[in-house]
């Protein structure tokens, strides 16, 4: 007798592919940094804070990656997708405690993200990475939750 799938675990996968759509969309709108306007290129041309000059070529980069990299956003996806995956059909502890850490690491890029795109003065963009690092870390939340015993429950 299989024993059902706790809400925890179905609604794993499903937060997990919430947050990659979300990802991707951001990736999409936002601008890069060749067709930026001229006035936010001048700005950040003017301003070497303490990080250091603007990396070659004006790539933006987040905690040292280049988040628009089309390897970067494939590797993520394909990492959300497969672990959305795992979640669904071999929820083991041990799969949900690799969610658990990726989410997290995941949602701590993201908040990179939102600081990053405050900076630049990107207000939408900023709470769009905000929902995706929440959706992360609710990831996260529901991947610890589901490594919990499910509960009898009284008929």
């Amino acid at each position: 007798m299989t024993r059902p799938l706790g809400w925890s675990r179905a609604a794993l996968p499903l937060v997990l592919l919430a947050a990659t759509a979300l990802f991707v969309l951001g990736v999409a709108l936002e601008p890069s940094s060749e067709h930026a306007g001229s006035e936010s290129g001048e700005h950040a041309a003017s301003e070497v804070g303490e990080e250091g000059p603007e990396p070659a070529g004006g790539e933006e980069r987040v905690l040292g990656l280049d988040l628009e990299s089309p390897l970067v956003v494939g590797l993520a996806v394909a990492a959300s997708v497969g672990l959305a995956l795992l979640a669904w059909s071999r929820p083991e502890r041990r799969w949900l405690m690799a969610i658990a850490l990726v989410a997290v690491g995941f949602a701590v890029v993201d908040v990179a993200e939102v600081l990053h795109q405050l900076d630049e003065d990107r207000m939408g963009l900023a709470l769009l990475a905000a929902a995706v690092a929440a959706l992360h870390a609710l990831a996260a939340v529901l991947a610890v939750r589901a490594m919990q015993p499910l509960r009898a429950t009284a008929r």
